[in-house]
Formats: C-alpha cells, structure tokens, sequence
C-alpha cells in the first residue's frame, strides 16, 4: 500500500508522516504539487491525502490525478469553515472522502483501510461478475459447437446428431481441432494420416475431405465446417470440443 500526503505547511505535513508511520503505514509526504505529480505519474500509488487548507491542489488537479490513475483513491481535510458546496465539488470529481483537517491519526489512518476494504471487495466483486460471464459464454459455445468424442470414434453436430468416423476421418478431425480455426498444411496431413512415403497424398486428402463433407450433409444434415484453402491445407472454423 502506497500513501501520500501533500501540504505546504511543514510543521503538519511532518506530524502527519510522523504519526501514520508510527501506526504502521509508510506516509510519503510532498510539499509541493509539482513534485507530487512527477511521482504519481511513476509510482502506482494507492492513497493520495490532499491538506486542502495549505496547499494549492484543486478539483483540476484531482481529474489529472485520476487521469492518471483511475484507482487512486482520495481523501480531503478540509477546515470547518468549508461550506458544503465546495465539498460537493470535490466529491463530483471523484474525491473518496472529505475529514476535518483535525483529524487524529487513527482515524485518518481507519478511513484509509476502510477505503481499501471497499476497493478490494468491488474488485472480488467484478472478478466474480466476470468468472459467471465467462461461464455462461463458455456454456453457450459448448451447446452451440461441435463435438469430437474419442470413444467410439464419434462426430456430434451442434443439433445433437451424430455419425461414426473412421480411423483416418477421426484423426483428420482431431488434428484439425488442435489449430482451432488455423490452417493445417496438406502435407502434414497427408504424411501423417497416409504415411511419410504416401503417393499422391494431396489427391487422396481431397478425397477424404470430399467423402468426409458427403457423409455429414448426407447423415447430419448439416455441411462440415472445414475450409479448403487451395494449394495450402485445411481448417476446422467452427467451435468444436474434443470429449475424452
């Protein structure tokens, strides 16, 4: 966790790192605005505490900073003179909290894990959002791919039919479904499913493509999704899911 602390006022600003520091968090002060940008800019800090009293920050510089860095989180001390107006406006630009500038260290230092415990909790909160919307598109191209089982030699549509490969057909799939959607070269195809010294190999793998494309339209219903891609070789360019 990294904290700032900016004010001109050097009396306050060492208090104000003296104390945090005591309590177990590393304050790092700045005096001067400028120099609090350059190390914003390099530093992925997580606090930023502005003494609005004795500096020269604004709510410009707040939308600067969050410009920066979306994930800043922000505290205002502001005098009891401060009309609610002006609080609001630092609210509007994305300031976390507004404190009286007396506040005590603890206190201070209590506001900043609790804004961190609120950070961390939308964040679990966002991943877990995530993790369901992957699952639920990732069920969804499950139900909407094809599927190649091993046991049985088996070749399933997306609409549930399914018709028995054999040997060669099975491999041509499965190695198709390895490249999910790249182009396999012919050759490769061919030494591997005919053998290294093959005669006319490319010929023979138009054939089972050819036979392969029949037997699907002819038994599923449904044309096979391999592309040719003349002189090259093949791909598989729907969804499919290999089923041990």
């Amino acid at each position: 966790m990294s904290v700032f602390f900016i004010s001109n006022n050097k009396e306050r600003l060492r208090a104000r790192v003296n104390g945090i520091t005591k309590l177990g968090v590393a304050l790092q002060g700045f005096s001067e605005g400028i120099t609090l940008f350059k190390k914003i800019l390099g530093t992925q800090v997580s606090v930023l505490i502005i003494d609005l009293e004795f500096s020269s920050e604004n709510e410009e510089n707040i939308e600067r900073y969050l410009a920066i860095n979306p994930n800043l989180l922000i505290i205002i001390l502001m005098g009891p003179e401060t009309n609610v107006e002006r609080e609001c406006s630092f609210l509007n630009v994305g300031s976390n909290r507004i404190l009286s500038d007396d506040v005590d260290n603890e206190t201070l230092l209590a506001n900043i894990k609790a804004l961190l415990r609120n950070k961390d909790k939308d964040k679990d909160k966002n991943d877990d959002n995530d993790q369901i919307i992957d699952e639920a598109v990732s069920k969804r191209r499950k139900k909407s791919a094809w599927k190649l089982k091993s046991f049985g030699w088996l070749l399933i549509s997306p609409s549930g039919y399914s018709i028995e490969l054999t040997a060669r057909e099975y491999q041509l799939i499965y190695l198709l479904c390895l490249k999910q959607g790249e182009i396999v070269n012919k050759h490769f195809l061919a030494e591997t499913l005919l053998g290294k010294f093959n005669q006319n190999g490319s010929r023979r793998m138009n054939l089972l493509v050819g036979r392969l494309r029949n037997k699907c339209l002819t038994h599923l219903g449904m044309e096979l999704p391999i592309k040719t891609v003349h002189a090259i070789g093949y791909s598989f360019i729907s969804p499919i899911v290999i089923e041990k």
